[in-house]
């Protein structure tokens, strides 16, 4: 009889975003494993896999008496829990719910990435010492470092899961489009390609552009973004187009044939952090232009599947777009071959054997 785990993500609503993909990642490797996903209350027509059954729950006013309830009530039944996008918050949510330690190979939680300090380390070494059998799973070594060092004993490393479907490669390699993918986010550098643009304008250029504009979560923009959004309005590029809409996988996975992704993502925040995005990219043997010292410039400058630049500026944008337009066939086979990398070692075997072993 297949073993159920229940996959916790207050903010999956649709199948845009990282969380899907991996979570189909999840469920098309996880052979003898029924998930029972607990998801935002408008969460529908995910196209999942047999194997995964959606509950529609979380409410943004409620969410958190909601996973205090909904922890308290799994912890009590035999059966594994897997915290998607964990933080702090679920860590003290299950301590709370718990009422004594949590059993061993029972409360797994991955963290796409930590924000370390002083007073987060004083708040890991707290809940370390009551609930030692917590198991912390994180992509990068980096990003479970904090954990290790402050007591919790089962910490892991496991590939940020990609499935092998993932990724749908242009026939050709002929540049369609300049692209920003994915959520409209200041620590995703979204007002550089609202700045990019308008330099676009002022040059009278013709390249064309599609920018994705989804919110962060729950339909709502951060206040600055909302900003950009009407910024990018008023510019008046005729080759623009937007999108707002939510895409089906299908749809999200074709604007990137032909495509130039552009990536200016935060340094302090993606150093070592990873972007489905990017991997989204690299599998579709889109170029990215990115930041150094990156996650994202590591692939590009590893494989020469696209350029690094040091300042977002328009002018450095704009030339290194330049350069891959004018030899755009060998960038795209260049982030092909990094695209097959991460397929072969972004399986999600590494993440089910973690939560399928005996613990340590």
């Amino acid at each position: 009889m297949p073993e159920t785990i229940h996959f916790i993500d207050p903010t999956l609503a649709d199948q845009t975003g990282c969380c899907h993909s991996l979570l189909n990642s999840i469920a098309a490797d996880a052979e003898g494993i029924d998930l029972t996903v607990w998801a935002d209350r408008h969460a529908v027509d995910l196209h999942l896999p047999a194997n995964v059954r959606v509950v529609p729950h979380f409410h943004r006013r409620f969410r958190k008496a909601q996973l205090l309830l909904l922890y308290r009530r799994l912890l009590r039944r035999d059966e594994k829990i897997f915290v998607n996008l964990a933080g702090r918050l679920d860590m003290a949510m299950i301590d709370l719910a718990a009422r004594g330690k949590v059993p061993p190979e029972k409360a797994f939680l991955f963290f796409h990435w930590f924000r370390d300090g002083i007073r987060k380390r004083a708040s890991l070494r707290r809940i370390a010492r009551r609930q030692p059998h917590l198991v912390v799973i994180g992509p990068t070594p980096s990003t479970v470092a904090p954990f290790r060092e402050c007591g919790f004993a089962n910490v892991h490393v496991a590939p940020y899961p990609v499935s092998l479907g993932t990724g749908v490669r242009a026939d050709g390699t002929l540049f369609r489009h300049l692209l920003f993918a994915g959520a409209a986010r200041r620590d995703k550098g979204f007002h550089h390609v609202v700045d990019f643009v308008a330099y676009l304008a002022t040059r009278g250029s013709d390249i064309p552009i599609v920018i994705q504009m989804s919110p962060k979560h729950y339909n709502k923009y951060d206040a600055e973004v909302e900003e950009d959004i009407r910024r990018l309005g008023g510019i008046g590029y005729e080759p623009l187009r937007k999108i707002s809409a939510t895409l089906s996988a299908e749809e999200y996975a074709k604007i990137f044939s032909g495509a130039i992704c552009l990536q200016f993502y935060r340094r302090e925040d993606f150093a070592d952090r990873v972007s489905g995005v990017t991997m989204d990219a690299l599998l579709a043997g889109c170029p990215i232009v990115t930041l150094t010292d990156t996650w994202m410039a590591r692939y590009a400058e590893r494989y020469e599947a696209g350029i690094a630049i040091g300042d977002p500026s328009p002018e450095a944008i704009f030339s290194s777009v330049a350069k891959i337009m004018e030899d755009y066939g060998h960038y795209a086979d260049r982030a092909g071959i990094a695209g097959d990398t991460i397929r072969k070692d972004n399986r999600a075997g590494r993440l089910i054997a973690i939560m399928k072993r005996k613990t340590e």
